[in-house]
């Protein structure tokens, strides 16, 4: 027989010191639950056998103790605890991935749930960046697809419209189709549709205008291109030159032409 020699509190463990019939002892770093679950108290006995099994959960539970601390630093996935336990070198996941689940700490459906509400409410990203997000962790793309498909159009809207708001109050001086494009690259990178996007850009292109001021961006974009003209040397016309560089930068050619005639620009 084998006894439970002495019991002391280690922090969140408890230090458990057995003793075998010829007074050899075996020290154990054990959980709480473990300690509840055997009964382990001072002067309890177990066979062999028994004992054998305690140890060999006592083992499985550093490691469980492991993932335990992964799973609750923040909700994970049952993909992710898998490939934690493939990085400790673990292959029994069922053991693992049993306990998690009965203590509700690994529910994809819910993970699924909560993960699309943050990133809509509180993040207030679009379909698409949450679609990329959710994919490396191991979800099965149709489920994540069709709680997307949930969300009304007008939320979507209302997101795009307040990075919208957002971006167009830090636009710089520049041509109103690259203040467009910029943007629109803005929101595409927040993870909306393009035809979603275009909505709410069309809708307000007249507060994109008075953020950017585009008749003095162009007047300031026009003495620029004369002192690069003037001090690279380049053969073409000064104003083919200027043209053709504010329609590389966006500007229509008939403001272009306005500023040109009310402008002295030598030929």
């Amino acid at each position: 027989m084998i006894k439970v020699n002495s019991l002391s509190k280690k922090r969140k463990n408890y230090l458990v010191i057995f003793e075998d019939e010829l007074g050899k002892t075996y020290d154990y770093l054990v959980s709480e639950d473990l300690v509840i679950e055997h009964r382990l108290v001072v002067d309890k006995q177990f066979v062999k056998n028994d004992f054998d099994r305690i140890v060999s959960e006592i083992k499985k539970d550093e490691y469980y103790q492991k993932v335990l601390y992964y799973a609750l630093f923040k909700p994970r996935t049952k993909y992710e605890i898998v490939k934690y336990l493939d990085k400790l070198n673990i292959s029994d996941y069922d053991y693992y991935l049993s306990k998690l689940t009965k203590s509700r700490l690994i529910d994809d459906d819910l993970y699924l749930s909560n993960y699309i509400e943050d990133s809509v409410n509180f993040k207030r990203i679009g379909p698409n960046k949450i679609f990329n997000d959710l994919k490396p962790k191991g979800l099965n793309f149709q489920k994540i697809k069709d709680k997307l498909s949930e969300i009304e159009k007008s939320v979507w809207l209302e997101n795009i419209n307040y990075w919208f708001e957002k971006k167009v109050k830090g636009l710089k001086s520049k041509s109103f189709l690259l203040s467009k494009k910029a943007i629109m690259n803005f929101l595409i990178s927040k993870g909306f549709a393009y035809e979603d996007i275009l909505v709410i850009i069309n809708k307000n292109q007249d507060m994109i205008k008075a953020s950017i001021d585009e008749e003095n961006a162009i007047r300031k974009e026009i003495e620029d291109i004369k002192k690069r003209y003037y001090k690279k040397q380049i053969k073409e016309t000064l104003q083919n030159y200027i043209i053709s560089r504010l329609l590389a930068k966006g500007y229509q050619y008939k403001m272009i032409m306005q500023f040109i005639e009310g402008s002295n620009i030598d030929e």
